[in-house]
């Protein structure tokens, strides 16, 4: 039988307080009440694998939850980055929520998990050449697939090929951050 300690027992009732305020506020609430639960969060022991129960509320609260993990991430990006793996596993084939601008969002504040790097670098890729990607989807994911390449340059001839398709297909400011990127990949496959 496991025994809890006063400051588990302490933790774990502050996260429940704060899980059943947040479904009763995070409907109705601003960027600036996100931010201060944010902090709130980043600075207590408070568990994101036990407030992650909010993405199984309403469509509003999930999405609420997602913009309050984004500002968490600003605050303490180690702390976001534990739940990372979760978040993408918990993803796969769930439509309600835009987990893919989420997502990457996350992964800019806090990196990608080592353990996730090949099915993320999958979708990244899938995600630039994806018809139906907004540009800004698109840019953000070949922002991260450029980081990747810094540590994998083996990868920087295959995203130089998915942007170079990519910049037939748009003009403005995507061709503009896909030159900056092609540049970027340029640079690190002469330093290879």
């Amino acid at each position: 039988m496991e025994v809890n300690t006063d400051k588990e027992l302490y933790l774990h009732t502050l996260s429940d307080l704060l899980l059943k305020r947040l479904i009763t506020q995070l409907p109705d609430s601003t960027a600036a009440d996100r931010r201060a639960w944010a902090k709130e969060i980043s600075e207590q022991e408070i568990d994101l694998y036990q407030l992650s129960v909010l993405l199984n509320e309403s469509k509003t609260i999930g999405t609420r939850f997602l913009w309050l993990l984004s500002d968490i991430g600003e605050l303490a990006p180690a702390k976001l980055a534990h739940i990372l793996p979760y978040l993408l596993n918990y993803s796969k084939g769930y439509t309600e929520l835009n987990f893919p601008h989420s997502l990457c969002r996350y992964w800019l504040l806090a990196g990608v998990p080592v353990e996730n790097e090949v099915e993320v670098i999958a979708l990244l890729l899938a995600w630039v050449s994806h018809p139906k990607s907004n540009v800004m989807l698109k840019s953000d994911s070949m922002l991260i697939l450029v980081n990747l390449c810094k540590k994998y340059p083996e990868l920087i001839n295959e995203v130089q090929l998915v942007l170079e398709k990519e910049l037939e297909h748009y003009q403005g400011s995507f061709n503009a951050r896909a030159q900056i990127a092609l540049g970027t990949l340029l640079r690190l496959d002469t330093e290879v």
